[in-house]
């Protein structure tokens, strides 16, 4: 059986930006500083709203990503690629994340 996926990383401490990833590898960093709210959706999604921006990201398995994102100890999150990467119960899978700038 093959590890988990790491969907993200985490720092042993706090961390200053919060690098994201597409599937298309586009990147985005954003600052913690900037960080204005963070929602959890037990459904499946979280929503960070920054000032220069909203992110949502879907998946599954995702309350230890959140835990981490709110400790600011996530260093980086990415999407699952398009080659098939699949979710396998109980392991956090992120199937999108969409970054919007502040209008």
């Amino acid at each position: 059986m093959k590890p988990p996926l790491p969907f993200f990383k985490t720092g042993h401490a706090r961390v200053l930006t919060l690098e994201l990833q597409t599937k298309t590898r586009d990147c985005w960093a954003l600052s913690y500083a900037y960080l204005l709210s963070l929602h959890y959706d037990v459904t499946g999604s979280i929503e960070l709203q920054f000032s220069s921006a909203k992110v949502v990201i879907e998946g599954q398995q995702l309350k230890s990503l959140y835990d981490a994102l709110k400790e600011q100890t996530v260093v980086s999150i990415r999407e699952a690629d398009l080659e098939g990467e699949r979710s396998s119960g109980g392991v956090t899978f992120v199937q999108s994340i969409a970054v919007n700038p502040a209008a």
